[in-house]
């Protein structure tokens, strides 16, 4: 989606770097939901977590 927020990749490789090497971090709004989608997909293993604003067919909470 053009100008979405929620399409990049480079955030969510962040958001894993901070998560695995004990880092802190602070993610407010749209950092925020990147966290909780990264954290679904790479420690419960729902690899079909996502935003519905990039995908009506993620899984959504």
């Amino acid at each position: 989606m053009p100008g979405s927020p929620y399409v990049c990749d480079s955030a969510y490789e962040t958001l894993c770097w901070a998560r695995e090497n004990h880092q802190p971090l602070l993610g407010s709004c749209g950092g925020f939901q990147y966290a909780v989608i990264e954290y679904a997909r790479n420690v419960w293993g729902w690899q079909d977590a996502n935003h519905t604003e990039t995908d009506s067919e993620g899984r959504v909470w």
